[in-house]
């Protein structure tokens, strides 16, 4: 029952739209709008904060934020009414790819954009940096084309000489020049007030040459006949062709290479940020509408616009990327300048409290040394950064938090990794697939290719990450945490991070701690054989064929050059021994002669060397007898090899089939439906 409640739970995406602010969110983050809360608003105020918008299910909802401030008679800071609102993109920007964005921009957030492993997520690399250009600059070095669909490939670079690109893609000249007209003269977008354009550069071209204006665009005359090669004087061999004539033509260009436009082989380098001074994000006043012209299509209701409510940095991106118009989360580059400006906007105020904490002092030379010593020894350096993310200074506050969780519970009793497969995951792309317009059904979701599923989840990174999040809550509350189901045994407390893997999928990894559940040091080795086999298994089930063909897929571990990049061992001890049942090993008082080791070591290379041979033993006795060693033997092998490092271990009872099968729990994997592993903890450390 409780893993039926969480399915369908994880099936209701951010579909919600809040009234006030405008924001996609989940059901449990809103609530049905009742205007009679809010009489102690202004009547005017509420009318400008309030704009109607239904929901997919046809009623209006509110978010929780902002009916508090409002049922106080205050403005929501991220109320659209507090000139958050957004312009109406016309077509003639919305059209534009990632490229011609950047031609008609004025300012770019220059980034490095790996794309990842197998879905081909994008990552950033380094730092985002702000470069002041021009557009009539760029239109001038692009070359002039007749046809508005003619293409042509650009390689935008940092500068002209490096080998590596920014962007290569293809763009449309003639594109470029209509948005910057679009801009300029029907947006009116103040900030291009003062960009000047040639609308007549096409008239211009006809008149100096209108045969060569007539060849380029196929508008030949009636009267035109084709000339035969009898009429042709061989002394007439100037042969200067068209395309030649093309480079010589008064249009505004710098390059023009032969018929750019038609010859797909030829690339045009353009380094348009070379040799300009880089602007701070902070001290650039409009950089957001100046670098995203097509999202901000007036050049209003950006960060830097004046406002009644002030709203911090990181409230103000998160209400626009999460927006119900998701022309922000739908832009990679967006949310990268957003993420850089957040944490740079934290560190420089970090600092600056840090710094005024200080007291002015006159110190010698030698005293300053003496003192920085001290300073970097006790990672005082570092020591403000505690609030930003994946710093040295965050994880060490994370890290001594644990550690004091630790004093106080106990050890943990469980370490949890909780993987993504979102590329399986039916409620993943259907959330995506509802936010675009189309609604997924599993079977859909089977049918699509990997192109496509990768393709949806490129789409919408925000969503994805939203959601996983979600999910995870949802599996703490319905069945981690359910005390009906008590899969693990009852937790008293966790503590969980999030990481992102090298392909872009997060993951979790968990401490849970357990009520009653019994301890390496103060239990024996029979009790916490038993407490584990109840709990966690890696066997593929006979009795459930669904969980079995879940287990085969999703636990089954395949080698790869991530789990052997140290070597041609897997480092995650795959394939695993068989065992007939679940074992403790603790540390051996003292090690066995050398003798010994080498049989040790020579037992173990025959089993392994007979498993890699066939899959095809039954059961552990079998495998034993084909190798002729006795289980004894194998078993103080085992027992040596697994504690050589002076750490008690255990192993799990499975068959020679499953010895490429992680630890897993029936009830979570059944929920879940991904990649877990459950671990028994034997060293807080």
């Amino acid at each position: 029952m409780a893993i039926n409640i969480f399915q369908k739970k994880i099936m209701e995406g951010p579909t919600f739209v809040c009234v006030s602010c405008h924001r996609l969110l989940y059901r449990s983050s809103v609530c049905i709008l009742n205007r009679e809360r809010f009489v102690k608003m202004d009547p005017d105020v509420l009318s400008s904060c309030i704009v109607s918008v239904l929901s997919p299910d046809g009623k209006e909802y509110i978010c929780n934020a902002c009916q508090t401030a409002m049922s106080k008679g205050n403005m929501p800071n991220i109320s659209v009414g507090n000139r958050l609102d957004l312009d109406d993109v016309p077509t003639e920007l919305a059209d534009l790819n990632s490229l011609e964005a950047v031609f008609i921009s004025r300012r770019i957030p220059f980034m490095k954009l790996i794309a990842l492993p197998r879905g081909k997520q994008k990552s950033v690399h380094g730092c985002v940096v702000n470069i002041p250009i021009e557009p009539e600059q760029n239109l001038s070095v692009l070359p002039r084309v007749p046809s508005p669909d003619s293409l042509i490939t650009v390689k935008l670079k940092r500068k002209i000489q490096y080998r590596g690109h920014v962007f290569l893609q293809n763009i449309r000249p003639r594109k470029i020049e209509n948005a910057l007209h679009i801009l300029k003269n029907v947006m009116n977008n103040p900030l291009y007030s003062n960009v000047t354009l040639n609308q007549n550069w096409a008239t211009e071209a006809q008149q100096n040459d209108a045969d060569l204006w007539n060849r380029l665009t196929n508008q030949y005359s009636d009267d035109n006949e084709p000339v035969s090669d009898d009429n042709v004087d061989d002394s007439e061999v100037e042969e200067e062709d068209e395309r030649s004539r093309l480079s010589g033509l008064p249009f505004s260009s710098c390059i023009q290479p032969k018929d750019i436009s038609t010859d797909t082989n030829l690339i045009m380098n353009y380094a348009p940020g070379e040799n300009k001074r880089p602007k701070s994000f902070h001290t650039d006043e409009h950089s957001e509408e100046l670098s995203f012209p097509h999202l901000f299509p007036s050049g209003k209701f950006g960060f830097s616009m004046p406002r009644s409510q002030k709203v911090s940095m990181k409230k103000y991106f998160q209400t626009r990327i999460l927006n119900n118009d998701t022309r922000f989360a739908r832009n990679i580059e967006y949310i990268f300048c957003a993420q850089y400006r957040c944490e740079a906007k934290e560190i420089q105020d970090s600092l600056s409290i840090s710094l005024r904490k200080g007291k002015q002092m006159e110190l010698t030379a030698g005293e300053i040394r003496d003192n920085l010593r001290d300073f970097i020894r006790q990672d005082l350096g570092i020591h403000f950064m505690q609030k930003i993310r994946d710093s040295p200074a965050y994880f060490s506050k994370i890290f001594y938090d644990l550690l004091g969780m630790i004093r106080h519970l106990g050890p943990s009793t469980w370490f949890i990794t909780l993987s993504a497969a979102d590329l399986k995951w039916v409620d993943s792309l259907k959330v995506i697939g509802e936010q675009q317009g189309v609604a997924l059904t599993a079977q859909d979701v089977e049918l699509m290719s990997w192109e496509e599923k990768c393709h949806y989840l490129r789409s919408n990174p925000v969503t994805a990450a939203r959601h996983f999040d979600t999910r995870v809550q949802l599996f703490l509350k319905h069945i981690l945490m359910n005390p009906n189901l008590i899969p693990l045994g009852k937790i008293t407390d966790y503590k969980y991070r999030i990481e992102f893997q090298h392909r872009g999928s997060p993951h979790v990894h968990m401490l849970a701690w357990v009520h009653g559940a019994p301890c390496i040091d103060n239990n024996t080795k029979l009790q916490i054989e038993q407490f584990i086999d109840s709990k966690v298994t890696c066997a593929i089930p006979k009795d459930d064929d669904s969980l079995a063909q879940l287990v085969s897929q999703v636990q089954k571990h395949n080698h790869s050059i991530a789990c052997r990049k140290h070597g041609n061992k897997c480092r995650f001890s795959y394939p695993r021994p068989p065992l007939k049942s679940t074992m403790v090993f603790k540390p051996l008082d003292s090690p066995p002669s050398k003798q010994t080791q080498q049989l040790y070591i020579d037992v173990l290379s025959s089993v392994n060397t007979k498993l890699e041979e066939s899959d095809e033993w039954y059961n552990v006795d079998q495998l034993l007898q084909a190798v002729n060693v006795s289980e004894d033997v194998y078993i103080d092998a085992l027992h040596w090899i697994k504690t050589k490092g002076n750490q008690t271990a255990i192993l799990l009872k499975r068959t020679p089939k499953e010895i490429n099968i992680n630890n897993y729990n029936r009830t979570l994997m059944k929920a879940w439906k991904a990649n877990i592993n459950v671990q028994f903890v034997t060293n807080v450390y």
